[in-house]
Order: C-alpha cells, then sequence, then structure tokens
C-alpha cells in the first residue's frame, strides 16, 4: 500500500502551504518538453552576411522563424555583431544580430551569417592578379582588348586598378572600396591618373588571389565607359588555380577552401562540393587514399 501511496502523489496535484498548486509530472512528460524548447545562448562575435547571390537583400525577422515579421533588410557584405544564437525545433541555425552602422537589431538564418569571416574585412590588404579576355569600351571608340587586370587595396581601402591592353598600354583607375566580402570587391572609382573618372566596378575574385570576373562602367573625362573581363581560369584554361590541389589530402584541401569562405554543399563517396556566391568547385578524392584526383570549377545558377 505504502508503494501505490508514493505512486499516486507523482501523479496527482499537491497544495503547497495554500500558496500554489504544483502538478508532478512523469519524467518522460518533462524530457519531452525539454526536447521542444529552443534554447538559446548569448553570444558575442562579429560576422558578415553572406547569400549565394552577391546582390541580395538579407531580410531582418522580428523573431528566430521564417514566420515572423520582416524588420528590415541587409546587403551581402553588411557586418554585424551577434548577440544571440539559437536553434529552431526543425534544427536550423538563427543569429540575433545588431548592424553595426544603424544599430537596427533582429534575426537571421545561420545560412546567411559567416562568423569570424576570414581574409573579407575592410581595412586589410589585397593584391589579386589575373591573365585573361576583356574589353575596355569607351563611347563612341572601339573597345580595347585587355589581356591581364591587377588590383591592389591597401589597409585604408584604397584601391589601384591597371589594366593592360594587347598594345602593352596600361589603363589605370583608382577609387575607394565601397563594399566586401568573401567573394566579390565592389569600387567606386574616383580618378584615373590625372584625368576625371567615376563608375563603379565590381571584382569576383576566386583561389590564390585570382579574378574571375570583372563588370563595371562609369565616365572617364565625361566620356562613358564599361568594362568586361573573365579571368583565365573561368574560360576553361589550364592556368585554373585550383588544380595545385591535385594529389593533396582531400582534408586539407576542404579546411583551406573554407578558411577562404567556400562553404560544403555536398559530400558523396569520393566527391565533396563547395560553393562561394555564384562560384562552385567540384573535387573528385579516391577515398582509399584521401588524396584529390581531379578539380573542376563551375559556375553556380
Amino acid at each position: 500500500m505504502k508503494i501505490k501511496s508514493i505512486l499516486l502523489a507523482a501523479f496527482c496535484t499537491v497544495v503547497v502551504g495554500g500558496v500554489g498548486t504544483v502538478i508532478l509530472e512523469p519524467p518522460t512528460a518533462i524530457a519531452q518538453e525539454n526536447r521542444n524548447q529552443r534554447r538559446t545562448r548569448v553570444s558575442q562575435a562579429e560576422a558578415v552576411l553572406i547569400d549565394r547571390n552577391p546582390n541580395a537583400r538579407i531580410n531582418l525577422r522580428t523573431e528566430p522563424s521564417w514566420r515572423s515579421r520582416v524588420r528590415g533588410s541587409g546587403l551581402v557584405g553588411d557586418r554585424v555583431e551577434i548577440l544571440k544564437e539559437t536553434q529552431s525545433r526543425e534544427g536550423e541555425m538563427w543569429y540575433e544580430v545588431k548592424f553595426r552602422e544603424s544599430g537596427e537589431m533582429g534575426w537571421i538564418p545561420g545560412e546567411n551569417i559567416r562568423v569570424g569571416e576570414i581574409g573579407s574585412s575592410r581595412g586589410e590588404s589585397m593584391q589579386l592578379s589575373q591573365r585573361g579576355e576583356g574589353t575596355f569600351q569607351i563611347s563612341g571608340r572601339s573597345g580595347w582588348e585587355i589581356t591581364q587586370v591587377t588590383a591592389n587595396v591597401d589597409d585604408g581601402d584604397q584601391v589601384e586598378l591597371a589594366f593592360r591592353l594587347d598594345d602593352n598600354r596600361l589603363i589605370r583607375l583608382s577609387g575607394d572600396l565601397d563594399r566586401r566580402d568573401a567573394y566579390t570587391l565592389v569600387i567606386d572609382v574616383e580618378n584615373s591618373g590625372n584625368a576625371d573618372a567615376s563608375g563603379t566596378i565590381d571584382i569576383e575574385y576566386g583561389l590564390n588571389n585570382s579574378i574571375n570576373r570583372i563588370y563595371g562602367d562609369g565616365r572617364l573625362d565625361g566620356q562613358p565607359f564599361s568594362i568586361s573581363f573573365n579571368g583565365e581560369s573561368r574560360m576553361g584554361s589550364s592556368n585554373n588555380p585550383t588544380q595545385e590541389f591535385v594529389g593533396q589530402d582531400i582534408n586539407a584541401v576542404v579546411r583551406s577552401l573554407r578558411s577562404q569562405g567556400w562553404r560544403v554543399v555536398e559530400t558523396d563517396p569520393g566527391v565533396v562540393k563547395l560553393d562561394r556566391g555564384r562560384l562552385g568547385i567540384d573535387i573528385n578524392f579516391d577515398p582509399r587514399t584521401r588524396n584529390v584526383r581531379s578539380v573542376r570549377t563551375i559556375d553556380v545558377i
């Protein structure tokens, strides 16, 4: 009888000193409730907004849920402070963030956040160089063929661009770095030597300080100009810098790529696929030796 009384008490309503009512639930019910609750952890870190589309607007929400109200938006490359992080019932990570410039706060899904961004923060120098094919066009004139481009970003976010033409002449443009993320530089053009210049140039860069693509337009001494350029690695040339990974250990290669902002999107026996913005890399490796067999770069649509 004593055992029955104890079991009965565990599932009954108990009045404590007339103050309130406590309902004792079985341990399995308590465990289930804990599993259903989201765990929120306070965090203090810097992060950058990312997306497969470098021109995307990323919604800022009132709660860590896709169904919550949108209170604003940010741009790819915007830097934020992470205030909290939580995991939804569906297993998705969400971050409460504060924008550094506006002070606006809200929730952004983990797929649009990169914490501790490496190699893409403002105030860091960068040197890019790439051979390829392109055109520098000034309105009313024949286009000039571009054979090589160099871009130097100093630690003060000043940018110097040099476009080498097929006749070995150089066209130089300089300006300020407007935005920078893991795969794109956006430059506000201010001058061209002693000539007046204005406009915007986007540079999509890749591994080993390579340039994948350049496009932009503006005005040079009052005349409209446009630029388009594709690096050799984008044209299927053997100059593809990722070929240096052939023969290396797959784990070391993936670590190196992730440190440069690449994200693993798929793994299969003998294959790892990564992307960064509109670029993708497919790596084939030997499952036995773990050595890379081949590397292929693609455009992610």
